[in-house]
């Protein structure tokens, strides 16, 4: 505090990069002058406080340069499908076995002997979907690496379920339950609400939540109602 603002912000800055870290691909030079600007508009008092408090200052500086980081590549991605630089190419098929770990409930017309684990919502869902007269399968569709996945502007996203109807219609199911943290769920719909308009009329993106819903997603029911035309 003894030393000119011009050394406290300096100072402040490089520590504060030093505790947020890597931010890949964010230069670190370019979160430094950002973290420079934001320290530079501190007062005396507001200065004292991020020496006491370095932990949450750092917390809520790194989840506004995340959302600043999203916004930004959602924008740029945006442009890049409506000139033509990203488009949907076929490049997925269903493997003839698969070993998803832990296994699930075993539920009827799954694509596969036996399906990976799931939660109760999970199970709830897939369970009174599976039911429906017009699903010729499903599946549980495996995480990271393994199972199919949207490529997105934040990071690849892939859905809970995939369907196939006795009509030739692929859908794709994401669950929110009401255990989940729904941070980032308005953006992965809007991600899978695109892949579908992209990919073709035959193809579809639901997200379901439980209780607590978002506009442009759809509750138990609606889908069930949805997919019993399709």
């Amino acid at each position: 505090m003894a030393k000119p603002k011009a050394g406290q912000v300096k100072d402040l800055a490089h520590r504060m990069l030093q505790q947020i870290g890597d931010m890949y691909p964010i230069p670190d030079g370019q979160i430094k002058r950002y973290l420079e600007r934001i320290i530079g508009s501190f007062d005396a008092e507001r200065i004292k406080d991020l020496l006491a408090r370095e932990y949450s200052y750092r917390d809520k500086i790194r989840k506004k340069i995340k959302a600043l980081s999203d916004k930004h590549a959602e924008e740029q991605f945006k442009k890049l499908l409506l000139v033509g630089k990203i488009t949907v190419a076929q490049g997925f098929t269903f493997r003839k076995t698969i070993v998803p770990g832990t296994l699930g409930k075993s539920i009827g017309r799954s694509l596969y002997e036996r399906e990976g684990s799931m939660n109760g919502f999970e199970e709830r869902i897939i369970s009174e979907l599976a039911a429906l007269p017009t699903v010729e399968f499903w599946h549980r569709n495996l995480g990271r690496g393994k199972g199919f996945a949207i490529n997105g502007f934040k990071s690849n996203h892939y859905p809970d379920f995939v369907l196939y109807t006795k009509k030739g219609n692929l859908i794709l199911v994401e669950t929110k339950g009401d255990d989940r943290d729904n941070s980032d769920s308005a953006a992965k719909n809007r991600l899978g609400q695109k892949w579908a308009e992209q990919a073709g009329k035959q193809y579809r993106y639901f997200m379901v939540f439980e209780t607590h819903r978002l506009d442009d997603t759809h509750t138990i029911a609606e889908v069930k109602e949805l997919i019993s035309m399709l």
